[in-house]
């Protein structure tokens, strides 16, 4: 048995005794959340479209409602995705900046003919 109090209209204190408690509880679970955002959604599948950019937003969706037990629309998935994607072409980005580095080229011949001698180039390329 269980005593709860609560605060009356007037100040005062009101006991509620409960007699019996059921923790059956028969209310069917929504899993249709429009809590589940975008951003939300990336994060948790960005590794997964990184390793596999051509996955189909339906496996996504599986995977969310078997791991996390939420079901979202087909277009929030899309935009998730293409958001998991550029974070993954923005990575590239970075790491082909590291990558552009100026190139200096250089050459050279024998020449034939009277004079001889060897020519020498350089090209520098930014």
């Amino acid at each position: 048995m269980q005593v709860g109090m609560i605060m009356g209209p007037h100040g005062g204190l009101i006991f509620v005794i409960i007699k019996t408690l059921s923790d059956q509880h028969d209310c069917h679970r929504v899993y249709n959340n429009k809590e589940a955002k975008v951003k939300w959604i990336a994060s948790k599948f960005e590794k997964l479209v990184k390793s596999n950019p051509s996955i189909d937003v339906k496996v996504i969706g599986d995977l969310l409602r078997e791991i996390f037990k939420v079901s979202v629309d087909i277009r929030r998935l899309y935009r998730a995705k293409n958001r998991a994607l550029k974070e993954l072409a923005k990575d590239h980005a970075q790491c082909f900046r590291y990558l552009m580095r100026p190139f200096i080229g250089v050459d050279g011949c024998h020449l034939k003919g009277p004079f001889g001698g060897v020519l020498q180039e350089a090209v520098l390329e930014s």
